[in-house]
């Protein structure tokens, strides 16, 4: 790959990302404003608690306030600062301004429209930069300092995420399933990397030489020690972060090692706990608007819970059929696999794939047939949907001829077994059946749609047969 970068471009997509920008959280925003109107703010750090809950109406505070200092006649313009700088010298009262004045259109998109890879990209942003400001106070460092320099460090791929977001879903693919460097991944896409657009934004704002430097640390350290130590405690909050998104981060184990070990170095046996109710502290708004993308779980048994993601995600690949199925199905499947664990069967995951994923995918009755070794008798053990109770009952596997029976046919054979069935005062109905195990058979999976549902499907019933038959025997542990 070609390391040079074409000024131009990285100009060009400077200008027009700076200008885009990345939704702000307008329900805070509004409640800040309201805040400011009636007083409740009585300290500019209590006004800054307040914004650091939404990552780009921080940054966006950082980038205006730049904009009025340079504006100001009785400043030095080769003056830069740092944002801690910033905020100081521009005051509180100035910073009150900035937030009532018209923030919302600095942005051209909608925090509403948010997508899981975007809302994953946040809270990345969130636990680096709470992660480093909790760790900064205890490395003699100020915390504002630690806490900004890390989320202009974030500021890149952020941009990123929203501005180009089919090429970051693009690059975060091959960065998971080929363990490809994200950055250079969209590199290749876009002519430049996180790090280079953050560099060439943070010259933009004419922030000070030191941060550009923090911004790219494979050149050279900062010349000032807080300024190196915020460099080392930015790359911990870093691992911590990735190794909390493992589904899209194939180090997140070593992640996980790497922070942890430097975490209880300088906070103590207690310094995760500590880190993780100052992330808490900055989701509390993202939380409030959207409880359900910027759920955060404990940091608590982090590396099980790495591993457990490691081990559905390969689970999820094996099961090639999904990918060939409607979004909703889709959706629905992937979002089964992301509840199994290593360690358990889950009974929950077997509720929802009988009682929400089987009939959503037309499918309105059927069993789970185990077989018992000793007794070789295939034995109901569990009826889906309205399947009649008379029709189920234990089969004898060597009782009956091979084609005797459905269930006893598809046991013995290694594809999925498809019966028309019209039988009288019953509904004309198409059967599924097949075994479950792949290196041992376990039993066998019975579905059965009727064939006016099956008529009108714009899918394959065979395809979806097989995805749900492949996730049954991932949820029991079947292989």
């Amino acid at each position: 790959m070609n390391d040079r970068i074409d000024s131009g471009l990285i100009n060009t997509a400077a200008e027009r990302l700076d200008s885009a920008w990345f939704p702000i959280n307008t329900d805070l925003l509004e409640s800040i404003q309201k805040g400011i109107k009636d007083g409740r703010y009585t300290s500019e750090e209590e006004l800054l608690s307040e914004i650091k809950q939404d990552v780009s109406l921080y940054l966006l505070c950082v980038k205006k306030l730049i904009d009025l200092l340079q504006a100001d006649p009785d400043n030095n313009e080769a003056t830069k600062f740092s944002p801690p700088e910033v905020f100081k010298r521009a005051g509180f009262d100035t910073l009150k301004e900035v937030l009532l004045s018209d923030l919302e259109s600095a942005s051209h998109h909608k925090f509403s429209n948010i997508t899981k890879a975007q809302s994953a990209r946040l809270k990345e942003a969130i636990v680096s930069a709470s992660s480093t400001e909790v760790l900064s106070t205890d490395a003699g460092v100020d915390p504002e300092l630690g806490y900004s320099c890390a989320l202009l460090r974030q500021l890149g791929i952020t941009l990123i995420a929203w501005n180009y977001p089919h090429v970051y879903l693009k690059a975060l693919k091959a960065h998971k399933n080929n363990n490809k460097d994200l950055s250079i991944e969209l590199k290749k896409i876009l002519g430049f990397t996180p790090t280079e657009l953050a560099i060439r934004i943070a010259k933009r704002w004419k922030l000070s030489e030191e941060v550009n430097q923090v911004l790219d640390d494979t050149k050279s350290e900062p010349e000032t020690p807080a300024f190196r130590t915020v460099v080392k405690l930015c790359k911990i909050g870093e691992a911590l972060a990735r190794s909390n998104n493992p589904e899209y981060h194939p180090s997140a184990l070593d992640d996980w090692a790497f922070a942890e070990s430097k975490i209880k170095d300088i906070l103590g046996e207690g310094g995760i706990k500590i880190i993780q109710e100052k992330i808490q502290e900055h989701l509390n708004a993202y939380l409030s608007s959207a409880p359900e993308t910027f759920g955060f779980e404990a940091l608590e048994n982090q590396k099980q819970k790495i591993e457990n993601s490691n081990y559905t995600y390969q689970l999820l690949k094996e099961n090639v059929y999904i990918d060939q199925l409607p979004l909703k199905l889709k959706i629905l499947l992937t979002e089964l696999y992301g509840s199994f664990s290593k360690h358990d069967i889950s009974r929950e995951s077997i509720d929802k794939l009988t009682s929400e994923i089987i009939p959503a995918a037309g499918f309105d009755r059927g069993a789970i047939y185990m077989i018992e070794p000793d007794s070789l008798n295939l034995v109901p053990l569990l009826k889906i949907g309205d399947m009649p109770i008379e029709g189920l009952s234990s089969i004898n596997i060597s009782a009956l001829n091979l084609d005797s029976n459905p269930i006893i046919t598809a046991f013995k054979c290694s594809s999925p077994i498809m019966q028309y069935r019209d039988e009288d005062n019953d509904i004309p109905r198409t059967t599924f059946s097949a075994s479950l195990g792949t290196h041992q058979k376990a039993g066998v999976l019975h579905l059965e749609m009727k064939h006016d549902v099956l008529k009108q499907l714009k899918y394959d019933p065979t395809i979806c047969f097989q995805a749900i038959r492949i996730a049954l025997n991932h949820v029991l542990g079947l292989r």
